[in-house]
């Protein structure tokens, strides 16, 4: 008659069913399971109900407590001696050894079948089921003789008052436990207490289970069932689990008796609690099935039903953090966790529980790990913390238990943070949240999650100097900051068409230049830059849309705005008539372009660098020199008008006079780089300019170095390039505006050689009247679209000046600079331009405004005729310098290879180093956290036991191209760029 209980070792639970929840038995019977012997038998389903049948009915014998295995052990049976009434028998085995001594002495001529020895202490479960065996053949023998059922000793024994088992009890059966804390192969048992409204347990009804071996984090027991009469008035049922081998309590639960339903039959995996006493990692629950025949029947849900608004706020908060995590993977390359978790929901009166296992991360170096990193784990107001790990990849393997009330399920979001400790303080690296009440209940989910940084996590802190100030970190080489193209701000110096301008800013604050009307201008601009702001906030901000209609005054504004910004464009250099525009060369004319609360927010340039500079200890004209210049012009014009270059060389011969001989770091930026390459040439020509380079340059710094030129600025020049401002540029004023630039070649891509693995391939694609696209060159495509100035610029300035151009193919500026340090850091796997597709039109080129046929592989093709190089890229320099094909793509604005053109001279160079960071942004570098520490790592001096300590960085990993060549970022990122075609 044993009915054995469905096992739970999978990831499921096994089908809780109302049919499964107690084992049933034949038909109008119950199987009652043997307390701690692993067998059931079968109980009438009345109680002391009369029956129709004469025949003695065997007893079914039941093994009803653990408590004490000697004794005291209780047996329950039922009989019906004569065929009549059944009677429901509990017994201690003592009383029933005391009924065999009593028959044994009154018919000592009857032969009584053997009757159990007494035991002590532990047993296993064949000894107690063998004990539980010879009573039920002892028991169905003396009843079934006609002569023995005549004595008054064992009518008194059936009949007697103390041996009815009352109508109406709680039982209880310990199905099975699941506990991720214990060793596998452990043996466990389970404690049932009654307790008292004192909370005292009351001895008579303490139970113990079997031993059950654990199975993977489970264990089961075969049926076992636990009676507790009420008519001692019990308050609470408590459970407690052992582990035996070493012996260890794990934990324990109470469940009021008042909150049991009447007449059902219910399971529930209760979660376990540790207890004042005993402290230990309490991680698993058991599962009760429980029958209450206490009271008036009950009809009780069995799991939490959700109000429609409580699944509203489910889907809100779901929602809420897809979109966080959408707006956080712009600013950067994920980093992933490891997690195991398991819920089990609440029932309608019992509390729930959630399983969370945090076993490791990865890829954390792109989020430039150099101290201690670690997650809290945040669940209804209760955080949890893990150890922290000096690692860009650390373990953990740490448990965490966490309860779900059933009123709490709604609100139940568990986030997870890590973070990281270094000398800029706490930073997040990126959180994963999960909304429990959309997780599939009682099933394991065991996955890795990606995680991203926000955005501000991505910039400079801003208390990053102070710390480090505050660490001990100093000031060690004098540093000279040079801008890229529009990072300085330009003056008004004379002005015949609008003379109350003279004196404020052309670019880029068009606030103070006194138009009243232009001033909606201005709130667009203010606009865009607080929905950028907003982009790149955690917290969404939802402002007003505002349609800008541009009014005749506006029109007339903005044209004299244009201007006073462009150049003659007959030769690109000097001024158009009635009007000096001339750059602002303190240090204020390269932070910010329109200082502001508002403005500042978008037009910052060098400011947030600059400022942690300073914190840190760098003053200006003392160990720190700023070079804004004008940047619309070319670089022989900026010394013949400006002296630029001899200024500049006069500032280094200050700053390394002032530091006692300590050499300078030229750090540029952008266009900064090629006007940085500009100047080192222009002092190697001159006589004995080698000897002054050695003696007062110590390395170049280059940021975001447009080494090989940038294709972006090919189209502005062919097709104009509105700078983000359209509030600002008409598309015919950004053509002609670019176009009066003498500086605008500076940018144009040259080793077109270099760019390509087909070398078949160009910058530029010219549609036939086929229908096919015609490769042209960068001249070509300038001659086609009647950029014919900028052509003659090209030549003129730089291809015929000895200290940028030369032949094509070995042009000077393709050589190394006269540097023995380099330092290139710029950003990658952003999706760049490169390509482009043109119709002619009205003598010009015109982008094709459809999707171009042709494909490149690992290319993601616009409707707007742009082919943007993407993270599946193929890059000819990795195949040159490795041997062996890689892909990567540029920061958004200058291509890979352009960017990292820099390695081919790692044989001219001695100290070459390049740190490729993923996923940053052209502009956005400037302010970013892993650059600043990179920079710092290079021209600060850090306190004496940091030196101590010094070892290879760990923010960077071996890249591509050698172990001089670092990439912050997995080299395997796995992660598809909609529209990229793979290779």
């Amino acid at each position: 008659h044993c009915h054995p209980v469905v096992g739970a070792h999978s990831d499921t639970d096994p089908d809780l069913t109302t049919e499964n929840r107690f084992n049933s038995g034949p038909q109008g019977q119950v199987a009652h399971c043997a307390m701690g012997c692993g067998a059931s038998s079968t109980l009438p389903a009345g109680q002391l109900a009369a029956t129709a049948t004469k025949a003695v009915e065997p007893p079914r014998v039941t093994y009803s407590s653990a408590a004490k295995l000697g004794d005291d052990a209780v047996y329950e049976f039922v009989a019906r001696p004569d065929g009549g009434a059944a009677c429901h028998v509990v017994k201690r085995f003592a009383e029933l050894r005391q009924l065999h001594l009593q028959l044994k002495n009154v018919s000592p001529k009857v032969a009584l079948p053997a009757f159990p020895h007494r035991t002590w202490g532990r047993v296993s479960k064949d000894v107690v089921e063998q004990r539980r065996r010879m009573l039920q053949i002892y028991l169905d023998t003396v009843l079934q003789n006609e002569q023995l059922r005549q004595l008054p000793a064992l009518t008194t024994f059936l009949t007697a008052p103390d041996g009815l088992v009352p109508a109406k009890r709680l039982t209880v059966q310990v199905v099975a436990c699941q506990q991720y804390c214990i060793g596998e192969h452990s043996r466990v048992t389970c404690r049932l207490s009654a307790l008292t409204h004192e909370q005292q347990v009351m001895r008579q009804y303490a139970y113990r289970t079997s031993l059950a071996e654990v199975q993977g984090s489970y264990c089961n027991w075969t049926g076992e069932n636990f009676i507790f009469p009420v008519e001692d008035n019990p308050e609470a049922l408590e459970v407690s689990l052992w582990r035996i081998t070493p012996p260890r309590y794990v934990g324990a639960f109470r469940v009021e008796l008042n909150n049991i339903p009447s007449g059902q039959q219910l399971q529930h995996w209760f979660p376990l609690h540790p207890s004042t006493q005993f402290r230990s990692c309490v991680c698993g629950s058991v599962l009760l099935a429980l029958h209450n025949e206490i009271g008036e029947n009950s009809v009780v849900p069995a799991s939490v039903i959700l109000t429609e608004e409580d699944i509203q706020l489910v889907e809100h908060r779901k929602a809420a953090h897809e979109e966080r995590v959408q707006q956080q993977s712009r600013f950067g390359a994920p980093a992933s966790i490891h997690l195991e978790y398991f819920y089990r929901p609440p029932s309608a009166l019992w509390e729930g529980s959630f399983y969370l296992k945090v076993s490791n991360a990865k890829n954390l170096e792109a989020r430039g790990i150099t101290d201690a990193v670690y997650c809290e784990i945040t669940m209804l107001g209760v955080t949890y913390r893990t150890t922290s790990h000096h690692s860009d990849a650390p373990v953990w393997n740490e448990p965490f238990f966490l309860y779900v009330q059933p009123n709490e399920v709604a609100q139940a979001t568990l986030r997870l943070t890590v973070r990281t400790k270094d000398r800029f303080g706490v930073h997040c690296l990126g959180e994963v949240g999960l909304v429990l009440a959309s997780l599939q209940p009682n099933v394991r989910h065991d996955m890795w999650h990606d995680i991203y940084a926000e955005a501000s996590e991505s910039q400079i802190p801003k208390r990053a100097a102070r710390l480090l100030r505050d660490a001990g970190w100093q000031p060690n080489l004098p540093i000279v900051l040079v801008p890229g193209f529009a990072s300085t701000a330009l003056k008004i110096v004379h002005s015949e068409p609008n003379p109350a301008w003279e004196g404020e800013l052309a670019w880029l604050s068009i606030s103070r230049l006194g138009s009243e009307n232009f001033k909606r201008i201005q709130a667009a601009v203010g606009s865009a830059a607080a929905t950028l702001r907003s982009k790149l906030s955690s917290k969404k901000t939802t402002m007003p849309e505002e349609k800008f209609t541009e009014t005749l005054e506006d029109s007339r504004f903005r044209v004299s705005l244009m201007q006073h910004l462009m150049l003659n464009p007959n030769d690109g250099c000097s001024d158009p008539q009635g009007i000096q525009v001339r750059a602002i060369t303190e240090k204020i004319g390269a932070m910010y372009l329109d200082p502001g609360n508002v403005m500042s927010m978008v037009s910052w340039v060098l400011g947030p660098l600059i400022e942690n500079l300073e914190e840190l200890g760098y003053v200006e004209g003392i160990n720190m020199e700023v070079c804004p210049y004008d940047w619309r012009l070319p670089p022989h014009y900026l010394e013949q008008r400006d002296l630029f270059f001899s200024l500049l060389k006069q500032k280094v011969e200050r700053l390394v006079a002032v530091n006692n001989g300590k050499k300078v770091c030229l750090v540029g930026h952008s266009m900064g780089n090629r006007t940085i390459q500009y100047f080192l040439r222009f002092v190697e020509a001159q006589p004995g300019g080698s000897e002054w380079l050695e003696s007062h340059v110590e390395s170049f710094v280059a940021v975001g170095p447009p080494f090989l030129g940038a294709p972006k600025a090919l189209r502005s020049l062919v097709s104009g390039d509105r700078l983000g401002i359209d509030a600002l540029i008409g598309k015919q004023e950004a053509i002609d505006f670019g176009r009066s630039l003498g500086s605008a070649p500076h940018l144009l891509p040259i080793g077109q050689e270099y760019y390509f693995h087909d070398k078949g391939c160009s910058f530029v694609y010219v549609e036939q009247v086929s229908g096919d696209y015609k490769p042209v060159s960068v001249q070509e495509a300038l001659s086609l679209s009647g950029a014919m100035k900028p052509l003659e610029f090209l030549h003129k300035y730089y291809l015929d000046s000895p200290l940028f151009g030369g032949p094509e193919g070995h042009e000077v500026v393709l050589d190394a600079p006269p540097v023995k340090r380099l330092l290139a850091i710029y950003g990658v796997n952003l999706p760049t331009e490169k390509m482009y597709f043109f119709k002619e039109s009205n003598n010009t080129l015109a982008l094709r405004s459809a999707k171009p046929s042709m494909t490149f592989p690992g290319y993601k093709m616009s409707k707007k005729g742009i082919a943007f190089e993407t993270e599946l890229t193929p890059q000819p320099n990795i195949l040159q310098q490795t041997g062996v094909e890689g892909t990567r793509s540029g920061d958004g604005t200058v291509p890979y290879e352009s960017l990292n053109y820099c390695a081919r001279w790692k044989d001219k160079i001695p100290d070459l180093k390049i740190q490729e960071l993923n996923k940053v942004e052209h502009r956005d570098i400037l302010k970013n956290k892993l650059f600043w520490q990179l920079l710092i790592d290079h021209i600060a001096s850090a306190p004496p036991e940091a030196v101590s300590q010094a070892e290879e960085p760990t923010t960077a990993v071996s890249g591509p191209l050698g172990s001089a060549i670092n990439l912050i970022c997995p080299d395997n990122v796995e992660q598809d760029l909609v529209g990229a075609e793979k290779p």
